[in-house]
C-alpha cells in the first residue's frame, strides 16, 4: 500500500519487506526489548528463514502450498528440539524454565536459568545448591527456618559462605523435587530481570523425587 502511494521512493519496498515487517513480527512475538536483544532476534529470524528456504528448495515443493506447510512445520519442530538440546549442552542463557517453589502454605513462581557451570554443593548434606534472589526466597522463609551456610568461590571473591535453606518442594518441568536446597543471592541475577534463579544441573539428573 505504501509503494502505491509513494512509487517514487525506490527503496521503500525493501525497507517495508526486510526491516519494518521483521520488526513488527519481533514486537508481536517477544514484546519490547533492548537494542542488543532486538538485533539478536532479528538475526535469528533471518537465519531460520534462510534454513527453511533451503529445505523447501531441497524437496522442490514450491508448487504445492500444503507440501510447503507440511515441510515447514516438520522442519520447525526439528529445529526447536535441536536448538534446545544444543543450548542445554553449552549452558546458554536462553535455556530457561518456570520454577514453582513451595514452602508451607506459601508458593512463588520464578523464571530460572539452568547453568551447567554451577557446581555448588553442600558438603554436609551433599545436596546440589540452586541460587535465587534474596527478596524472593525471604518472602517464603519464616524466621524460624533453619539457616545453613555453604562455602563457595566466585569471580572477585576467592572464598565466602552462602546462606542456604531447605525448601519443601520445587516443581520444575512437570516434576517435583522435595527438600531441595537453595542459596541466597544478594542483588539481581540478571540485568533485565530475565531470570531470578539459577538451577543446579544435578537437579535435573535426579529426575524428580
Amino acid at each position: 500500500m505504501i509503494m502505491l502511494f509513494i512509487p517514487q521512493v525506490i527503496l521503500i519496498g525493501e525497507f517495508v519487506t526486510y526491516i519494518a515487517a521483521i520488526e513488527i513480527m519481533v514486537w508481536i512475538a517477544f514484546g519490547k526489548s533492548s537494542m542488543k536483544e532486538n538485533i539478536k532476534k532479528v538475526l535469528f529470524i533471518y537465519l531460520v528463514t534462510f534454513l527453511l528456504n533451503g529445505i523447501i528448495n531441497i524437496f522442490h515443493v514450491e508448487d504445492n502450498m500444503w507440501k510447503v506447510l507440511f515441510i515447514v512445520l516438520i522442519s520447525c519442530g526439528i529445529m526447536i528440539v535441536g536448538i534446545k538440546k544444543v543450548m542445554e549442552m553449552i549452558g546458554e542463557e536462553s535455556v530457561r524454565y518456570i520454577v514453582k517453589i513451595i514452602q508451607g502454605n506459601k508458593s512463588v513462581s520464578v523464571k530460572a536459568l539452568k547453568d551447567t557451570g554451577n557446581h555448588l554443593t553442600d558438603p554436609l548434606t551433599s545436596k546440589p545448591v540452586s541460587i535465587i534472589e534474596k527478596d524472593i526466597l525471604y518472602a517464603l522463609i519464616e524466621n524460624t527456618e533453619k539457616k545453613l551456610y555453604v562455602p563457595f568461590q566466585s569471580v572477585g571473591k576467592s572464598h565466602g559462605l552462602m546462606e542456604t535453606y531447605i525448601v519443601e518442594q520445587i516443581e520444575l518441568d512437570g516434576k517435583q523435587y522435595h527438600n531441595a536446597e537453595i542459596g541466597v543471592f544478594e542483588g539481581k541475577l540478571s540485568k533485565n530481570n530475565e531470570y531470578q534463579m539459577i538451577l543446579h544441573p544435578k537437579l535435573f539428573e535426579s529426575g524428580g523425587k
